[in-house]
Formats: C-alpha cells, structure tokens, sequence
C-alpha cells in the first residue's frame, strides 16, 4: 500500500500482530490490492483498542475505513470477554474522527502526555521531600479504590492507551509489578509502571489535577527513574487544566491533545 508513511511501526511489528492472542490485523481488499488495514488489541481480557488503520493514499475518501472498521467492531462485539471498545487518537487527526463518528462511537476524555526529560532536574530542585512507598498488595489496592475521588473520567493504563476505570482493569498483578508513593499528609498518592513502546520507559499515573503544586512528588519521581537508569527519560498523562501550568513552569515538550473514544457493550 502506499501510505505515505516513512518508517511505519506497524510494518515493523506486523508478525507480532498476526500471531498474537491479544492483537488482531485485518485487511481490505479489491482483487489482490490491499486499500485498507486496521486491527485491535485487547486489554486486560475486556477492553478492546482499535487502531493500526492505514489506508492507500490512491483510495482516500471512499469509506474503506469506516467499511472495514464497521466489520472489526461486528467481530469484537461476538466476543464476550469484551466489554468496551474504543480508540484513541489526537484532536488534529480530522479523518480518523471523522470515521469514529460515523461509527457513533462516542468521545470520553482528552489528554495530553509528555516525556519528563528534566526529571533530575526538577527532582533536585523540589522543595518537599520524597514521598513513603508503599509496597503490600492490599495498602496498594486500598489506595486504587481512591480513584474514585480524582479528576480523571479514564485511566492511563499504559503509554498510548488510556481507558475508562473500573477495578477489573487492574489485575494484581499488573499493581504488584507497579511502584506506589504516598504523600506527607496521605491524601495523594503517585504510581508508576515500567512500559515499553519502542523504548523503555517508566510510565508516571497521577491522577488529580493539581500534579504541579505537589511538594515531593518530582523528587518522588526523579527516585524511581533512578532506579531504572537504562530507560529513557520518564512518561507522563496529564488533563487539560495541568498542561498549561506544566509546559510553562517545567519546560516540558508536550504532545498534541489526543481524545479517547468509546463505549461500553450493551
């Protein structure tokens, strides 16, 4: 097909997806030309994210997307482990939104996310001190089931792929692979998870809005990047109301605004 992609990650990752249990590619075609692809991977054996569309630039505007799309969903709805089905994508992305609102799939949330590049920096010069980690299972899960009482309507579950919280969309395993911190007062509390996209990383979840006027949380943060020194620089997500604040006091190079769409199978 000619996309117009240079370098596309889904040519490079194409027999993981084809093979794997949890990932799935699909192709539309006209003869032996190939117009269209998409595909889906499931998370956590009940949230399933569309993504990987590419379309021929010969073809554009025709709704082989949404036709191909349209299928993709059918199938996944013939699945009953799956219980949501979604996509994620930034704002500017006019034809991909495009084709989910033909779909009638709803949007939920926008965020925006950003490498921590000065992560020692800013944990040098944090004025509080590092927050207490938190390392039993059950303490862990008793925080979680705070989340409830934070800003964020989605969680960031991994890089790239938020979804909406509900508590069977984190195994234990899954929290007892991730660092957790409280802080001073015990009303906050920061977890963060190694993930890989390319490269490695250590993925930042803190959930209310008011990440930049918490003391200790950048040391907190600066302490367990140290831990992984062959990662690259640190990820975070953050909501709207922090972007601001954050690009102009912490210099971060933020992405585009993305959007998670979605919704929950009847």
């Amino acid at each position: 097909m000619d996309t117009g992609i240079q370098d596309d990650y889904v040519v490079r990752i194409f027999p993981q997806l084809v093979s794997s249990n949890t990932q799935a590619l699909y192709g539309l075609f006209e003869g032996d030309v190939m117009k269209t692809v998409a595909g889906y991977t499931i998370f956590a054996d009940h949230f399933a994210m569309l993504g990987r569309l590419r379309s021929d630039r010969r073809f554009y505007s025709k709704g082989y997307a949404t036709e191909l799309l349209s299928y993709i969903i059918q199938d996944l709805r013939k699945l009953d482990n799956v219980q949501w089905i979604g996509a994620h994508t930034q704002i500017e992305n006019k034809p991909a939104r495009r084709v989910l609102d033909k779909l009638s799939i709803s949007p939920v949330e926008s965020t925006y996310h950003a490498a921590i590049d000065d992560w020692q920096h800013l944990g040098e010069i944090d004025p509080g001190t590092r927050w207490e980690e938190v390392t039993q299972l059950h303490e862990k899960k008793a925080w979680i089931q705070k989340l409830s009482e934070t800003s964020f309507r989605i969680y960031p579950y991994e890089m790239y792929y938020p979804f909406p919280y509900v508590e069977q969309l984190l195994s234990d395993a899954y929290i007892e692979s991730s660092a957790f911190y409280v802080n001073d007062d015990g009303t906050r509390y920061v977890m963060m998870k190694e993930d890989v996209k390319r490269v490695r990383r250590t993925h930042v979840k803190y959930l209310w809005d008011d990440l930049h006027e918490q003391r200790g949380l950048w040391r907190t943060i600066a302490y367990e990047a140290a831990k992984h020194p062959n990662n690259e620089a640190p990820w975070i997500d953050v909501l709207p109301t922090v972007y601001e604040a954050l690009q102009d006091e912490h210099g971060m190079d933020f992405s585009e605004e993305w959007i998670l769409y979605g919704d929950w199978k009847e």
